[in-house]
């Protein structure tokens, strides 16, 4: 079996991490990881395609089992966590959008527990950017929940957070294009140099 491949798109709300990850899984034909999470499901998200929407008691009950390759407490209700299995899905290797802190624990895990690589994607953008993207995302909330998302955001928005990811990319422009090419370019070096 090939060792694991894993690019890793972090990034606060409004970013463009999905833009991103979908950039990639369409153009390099990579896996998305769909982790576990106990919160409920955005109107435009699909159970099984950005995440597996579980009940809380059935995220305690895998992670008591082992089922987690990583899991993490986001904010004071919310659990998600990676499983074991996802990363056994694709030969061509895997892109998962999660937090700064997962994206280091998880590069850490996959290199020095599963023998595999990764590549950390760092993205942010300006805050009036990502302002205009959560809103674009549902135009029916208003603009103090907006103000709220970005504020109660657990990821940070600041540059200097993303220091040691292999590739940080300012994807303040309106036209995501650039950011796009500059992931694929560096996953694709990344996906040919790890064959």
């Amino acid at each position: 079996m090939p060792a694991i491949r894993l690019v890793t798109v972090s990034g606060p709300r409004g970013a463009g991490k999905e833009t991103i990850v979908t950039a990639l899984c369409s153009e390099l034909k990579l896996h998305r990881i769909a982790p576990h999470t106990t919160r409920s499901p955005r109107p435009s998200e699909q159970h099984g395609r950005e995440y597996f929407f579980v009940p809380l008691q059935d995220f305690e009950a895998m992670l008591r089992a082992g089922e987690f390759v990583y899991h993490a407490k986001i904010g004071e209700t919310q659990r998600s966590g990676t499983h074991r299995g996802q990363f056994l899905v694709s030969e061509s290797g895997s892109v998962i959008d999660i937090t700064p802190s997962g994206a280091r624990t998880l590069r850490d895990i996959v290199r020095q527990q599963l023998n595999g690589l990764a590549l950390t994607i760092g993205v942010f953008a300006d805050a009036e950017e990502r302002r205009k993207r959560i809103r674009a995302r549902d135009p029916t909330i208003d603009e103090a929940e907006v103000m709220r998302l970005m504020s109660t955001d657990p990821v940070s928005p600041h540059l200097h957070d993303y220091a040691d990811f292999d590739l940080v990319i300012d994807n303040s422009a309106p036209t995501p294009l650039i950011a796009q090419q500059r992931a694929l370019s560096a996953a694709r070096d990344f996906l040919h140099c790890s064959v």
